[in-house]
């Protein structure tokens, strides 16, 4: 570590590379080797090669949430979609009570524009599928099949395996083909109504889940839109939280400006990370303060530094 920080500072990216490699070698399991390996690749590997170099890590990983999330964005922005995307659907597929995943697997859905790289719709049911499925009573079943090599994923009500019995069953069926679906007192037919991108239905579940938390989603809003009388939606609910988060920035900033408030409490305040805050400032914000802003504060401060009798961490 303390050899790629050397190389960092200097600004060596061929070291940089040897380095990330050999960290990477020496722990392929880890998601934050291949994190550092495709940050080093970026600067040292000619366009051609990005793809296929952004392509390479394993599809099982350790490591946070974060990391897990912030490869997955990569491998969608710079590799195969496909990679990201079957890292996102694991992540929050083993963390499914989890809001933070949930956050992470909306935004990394939403931003790499699923719908547009995979199919929405199949004429068969097959791994990575959501089946829609209606009972004589007019009562609607949604059930998604995981994707072909997730067989190990936790086990739920509304998600399958590929191998799992139910599955196997409905494998290869189309729209207008019935099922036996075998429940806790009765077997029940069922009709399929409509076959999907699994992603929907992981979708659909991650919404649920954010929209019954007390906890906010990191990062992510949601929104319920009405459709207005000329058919278009209702987006008067945005408009208004843009509105009432643009003047709570500035009663922020406002206090910020006056020194009432340390930065880390208005990042808080703002529900946004202190760090992110300070790289992305806003010049129409108050001048960011840095150390001392008194001339009483700073002496003590110096003379703090003078007092050989105390230990000094910078």
């Amino acid at each position: 570590l303390l050899a790629m920080g050397v190389a960092q500072e200097a600004n060596d990216w061929s070291q940089l590379e040897l380095l990330a490699r050999l960290h990477r070698e020496a722990h392929p399991e880890r998601a934050e080797a291949w994190v550092f390996w495709y940050q080093v690749v970026l600067h040292t590997r000619p366009p051609a090669q990005i793809r296929n170099a952004f392509s390479e890590a394993p599809e099982r990983l350790t490591g946070t949430l974060k990391q897990i999330a912030h490869l997955a964005a990569a491998e969608l922005q710079y590799g195969k979609p496909e990679v990201g995307y079957a890292r996102l659907y694991r992540m929050f597929r083993s963390n499914m009570d989890d809001v933070s995943a949930a956050s992470s697997y909306l935004m990394g859905v939403l931003i790499g524009h699923r719908a547009r790289h995979g199919r929405t719709h199949f004429p068969e049911v097959r791994p990575g599928s959501m089946v829609t499925l209606e009972g004589a009573d007019r009562s609607i079943v949604k059930i998604v099949i995981d994707p072909a090599g997730m067989t190990d994923l936790p086990k739920s009500a509304r998600f399958l395996a590929a191998d799992s019995p139910l599955a196997k069953t409905m494998l290869g069926l189309a729209c207008g083909d019935t099922v036996d679906i075998e429940g806790t007192f009765d077997v029940r037919n069922f009709t399929i109504r409509e076959i999907s991108d699994a992603h929907q239905g992981l979708g659909e579940y991650a919404h649920e889940l954010l929209s019954k938390s007390l906890e906010p989603a990191p990062g992510l809003q949601l929104f319920s839109l009405t459709e207005k009388e000329d058919g278009n939606l209702d987006v008067s609910p945005i408009h208004d939280r843009l509105k009432a988060q643009t003047q709570r920035s500035k009663s922020v900033m406002e206090q910020y400006a006056e020194s009432k408030l340390p930065l880390g409490l208005c990042a808080q305040m703002l529900g946004a990370d202190g760090m992110q805050m300070v790289f992305s400032w806003d010049q129409r914000n108050p001048p960011l303060a840095s150390g001392v802003t008194t001339a009483p504060e700073l002496e003590a401060a110096s003379a703090l530094l003078l007092d050989q009798s105390f230990p000094v961490v910078m």
